[in-house]
């Protein structure tokens, strides 16, 4: 083959032996393809401060963004949006609508007081509402938002609005398909499904308990709370029966409130024996 051997020996050391040996190349049997680089995200960072007291939403919020480039800080009420507002610097704020200690058309206002008072730029901030009636967007134009998301909304609305509002241009979307009947089969949404079965739970015991109470404003908030979220997973029942839980828990219509919550408390139950897998 051409080779060499060679040793060496030292007297009480011992022996070393090596050889060389000249082989012809290996034939290539497959190329290893080349590696494609990491396209890196075409949009500009931003800094945008949410803001809502329901962590359902704020998960599925964080989720439908979480692949671009922009930070998100949490806030869990008016009051404690518009203090992280002033204190920060952001590019955007998302306001929930109905939300406990100052409502989101306070919050907003409150901002744009605070930037005008100080000789700021009017910076951007979208309503976050289950409500879609003319005279809810007539009042968050008024209050001093630029723009009016109703839930559930998909990641594309989310991700063209807040990109329109701020002024990001050349983009194009697509709607999100939607199974008949079915949640939108987007796995970081459906990955959040036993976090929001969970809160479900939670919120549905805490407006029974009220009911006993005669706590009918907790009630109220809890079936809000429940029609905003429950449409983002597909679940347009559950979020028909928040809707109605908070209309009689205003009216004062205990009985239906009880009604109500039963029949969420049967659709947890069917979905938790079923799984979340068959979803």
């Amino acid at each position: 083959m051409g080779g060499e051997i060679a040793v060496t020996s030292e007297p009480g050391e011992g022996s070393v032996f090596s050889f060389s040996i000249r082989l012809l190349p290996a034939p290539v049997v497959g190329a290893a393809p080349e590696a494609k680089p990491v396209e890196p995200s075409q949009e500009p960072p931003l800094r945008i401060l949410l803001v809502d007291d329901y962590e359902a939403n704020r998960l599925v919020v964080k989720a439908f963004l979480k692949n671009l480039p922009w930070k998100i800080d949490e806030a869990l009420d008016g009051a404690e949006g518009v203090e992280a507002f002033k204190k920060s610097k952001y590019d955007l704020a998302l306001l929930d609508v109905q939300m406990p200690v100052m409502d989101g058309y306070s919050a907003a206002r409150a901002i744009r007081a605070w930037e005008g008072g100080n000789g700021l730029p009017r910076h951007p901030i979208i309503a976050l509402s289950a409500h879609a009636f003319s005279e809810d967007i007539r009042d968050a134009t008024t209050a001093g938002f630029d723009a009016h998301l109703t839930k559930p909304f998909t990641k594309e609305n989310l991700i063209e609005t807040i990109k329109r509002v701020v002024g990001i241009t050349g983009f194009t979307s697509s709607p999100a398909a939607q199974p008949p009947g079915g949640p939108l089969r987007d796995p970081d949404i459906e990955a959040l499904l036993p976090k929001f079965l969970g809160n479900l739970e939670t919120l549905i015991a805490e407006a029974c308990a009220s009911v006993e109470k005669g706590d009918l404003e907790t009630v109220m908030i809890v079936g809000h709370k429940i029609k905003g979220a429950g449409g983002f997973f597909g679940f347009d029942s559950v979020s028909e029966l928040g809707g109605t839980l908070e209309a009689t828990a205003r009216e004062g219509d205990i009985a239906n409130v009880r009604t109500t919550l039963l029949g969420l408390a049967s659709f947890l139950k069917e979905i938790t024996s079923h799984g979340t897998g068959s979803l």
